[in-house]
């Protein structure tokens, strides 16, 4: 997520919509960053990096009303939400 090459989690609970990212430096947790969505009707879809920056971007889908949002990366967790108009 953050673009330092190494792998960090995003972590969900379907139940409250919760959603931590935690960064790791190799298997050691380095920091932890709450994501900003707490709805459970929002639902992860996608993790890719979506505008070439080499850092990975979310894609959520919200179950209830078919709207999206991208949620991309930066050095310090996701951050820059944009709505994607539905069709």
């Amino acid at each position: 997520v953050n673009g330092d090459g190494k792998a960090d989690l995003i972590w969900r609970k379907p139940a409250t919509g919760n959603t931590v990212i935690w960064f790791l430096d190799g298997a050691t947790l380095a920091s932890a960053a709450h994501f900003g969505i707490t709805d459970p009707a929002w639902e992860i879809r996608a993790v890719a990096d979506m505008n070439n920056d080499g850092r990975s971007d979310v894609l959520l889908h919200n179950i209830n009303d078919d709207s999206l949002q991208i949620w991309f990366g930066t050095p310090t967790g996701l951050d820059e939400k944009r709505i994607v108009s539905n069709p």
